[in-house]
């Protein structure tokens, strides 16, 4: 209980107060990595790509490189297509980047969800 209540202490003595720590992730953009008859796919939208188009699309200056991307997976993701979306994704200027395990409402909570 100490701990805890020391941890909140230093944040709210420190200059500035609290600050989210660098790699949180809550404005991150996300990328579903999948496979599709032995063909690595990349969806953010309703649209699949490949590595070379997420690259292209994502060097759109409307996405804001410094709030991270997440790539997620399931257990049948391939980890070659991970990798490849990684190397996608970097070379479009992302530097924080996390894989994690997709979940429903990863899925956009549209009326048909």
């Amino acid at each position: 209980m100490l701990i805890p209540l020391l941890t909140l202490y230093v944040l709210a003595a420190a200059p500035g107060g609290a600050e989210l720590p660098s790699d949180d992730f809550a404005r991150s953009y996300h990328v579903w990595v999948s496979v599709y008859d032995g063909r690595c796919g990349y969806n953010m939208t309703d649209a699949t790509e490949n590595a070379k188009q997420l690259q292209h699309s994502l060097r759109n200056p409307v996405y804001d490189k410094s709030a991270g991307m997440e790539l997620l997976i399931d257990e049948r993701t391939p980890p070659r297509c991970v990798d490849e979306a990684r190397r996608a994704v970097s070379r479009a200027g992302f530097k924080k980047i996390r894989v994690r395990r997709g979940t429903n409402s990863d899925r956009g909570g549209g009326p048909f969800d």
